[in-house]
């Protein structure tokens, strides 16, 4: 806790510089973007993002809890225009997803996102609509894990 250690976060982002390592850019981001959080810049944070997202600085799918880490704290954001561009960027990565967990979880961050602006009534829709997504994952998941079982049975007979 306490006070966030500037000069650590210097010194931090000065020795990932050194390294051409495929995590490091995205490790950097990830330092980049929060420094705006802690400015409370918004407007900062989410030209941060796009660029970040635009130029796919991250291995191993880190961009989607990157993407959720950063829409959380645009729900502390007290500007409204700023709230409104990260509940349209949500609605645009729902529609680019097919996986049910994701798309339960970005209906999640709109919630928040809705309930900052005082849109309780599309925030409270949105809640249900994450819940029921991840019902139908956990559905999908189950009926998953028992075709790969009758198969396993099958295999072993």
């Amino acid at each position: 806790g306490g006070t966030f250690d500037e000069e650590r976060n210097k010194r931090m982002i000065r020795y990932l510089l050194k390294f051409d390592h495929p995590n490091v850019p995205g490790m950097l981001a990830e330092l980049y973007t929060a420094e705006h959080v802690r400015q409370n810049n918004y407007r900062a944070m989410l030209d941060e993002m796009r660029n970040v997202m635009r130029f796919n600085m991250f291995r191993q799918g880190r961009e989607v809890a990157y993407f959720h880490t950063f829409m959380q704290q645009l729900a502390q954001c007290k500007d409204m225009a700023l709230l409104q561009e990260g509940i349209d960027w949500v609605n645009e990565e729902f529609v680019k997803t097919s996986d049910l967990n994701l798309k339960s979880n970005l209906m999640k961050r709109k919630a928040e996102l809705l309930q900052q602006k005082g849109d309780m009534v599309s925030a409270e829709i949105a809640m249900k609509k994450a819940s029921m997504l991840q019902q139908q994952y956990i559905k999908a998941l189950q009926e998953k894990m028992r075709r790969e079982a009758v198969e396993r049975k099958k295999q072993n007979n």
